[in-house]
């Protein structure tokens, strides 16, 4: 098991290396990369930081560098533990659970913060995501990369599905096959035992 894993884990970390030395690649500028990534990355980032803080005030929940910081890893982490689309619930537990630590906000109040937050921000960016589709691609272009878009993503998840159908069957193939080996081993283990038997018999 401890090889099998280690082999995985190789061939991700090298994918990952890889991928890695592809973006990197950018460092060697250092001008290019602080204008075209840090700079528009630490925009953003600041951006997303008022976002939290508007909404904390909208529920009058205290606005504190504490309270920003708490709940700007709280969705982190409920992004990184996700198994619901959007994090939906995983976003309001982490960050009641957050807030309820740093500031003694009830839980109520953090939900209802929580799951403002999450519908407008989604809400806002549909609505900004489609209006940059339609201006930059057209209403029929737009219309046809999304259609694209959703047909490429049924064809990834079928594929997915049947990859998901093999290794299940060869795991299914694999258990039988043991079983059929510990059978005949059982089988040929009695067999001698039986033979001993009737040779102590005959004695």
């Amino acid at each position: 098991m401890i090889v099998i894993l280690g082999r995985i884990f190789w061939r991700q970390l090298k994918k990952l290396w890889a991928k890695a030395k592809q973006g990197g690649a950018i460092l060697t500028r250092p001008k290019e990369y602080l204008t075209h990534a840090f700079l528009p990355s630490l925009l953003s980032w600041l951006c997303k930081l008022a976002v939290i803080g508007i909404f904390l005030a909208a529920f009058a929940i205290p606005v504190t560098f504490e309270s920003v910081m708490w709940v700007t890893g709280s969705g982190s982490l409920a992004n990184v533990v996700s198994f619901t689309p959007g994090a939906v619930g995983i976003t309001q537990a982490t960050n009641a659970l957050a807030l309820d630590t740093c500031c003694d906000v009830a839980r109520d109040t953090t939900i209802d913060y929580s799951t403002a937050q999450q519908l407008i921000t989604t809400a806002w960016n549909v609505l900004f995501a489609t209006v940059l589709v339609v201006s930059v691609f057209g209403w029929r272009g737009g219309k046809q990369l999304v259609s694209q878009s959703y047909v490429d993503a049924k064809v990834k998840v079928a594929e997915q599905k049947e990859q998901h159908a093999e290794r299940k069957a060869a795991k299914r193939a694999d258990r039988d096959a043991s079983g059929r080996g510990l059978g005949r081993r059982h089988d040929n283990g009695g067999a001698a035992e039986d033979a001993s038997a009737d040779q102590g018999g005959d004695q």
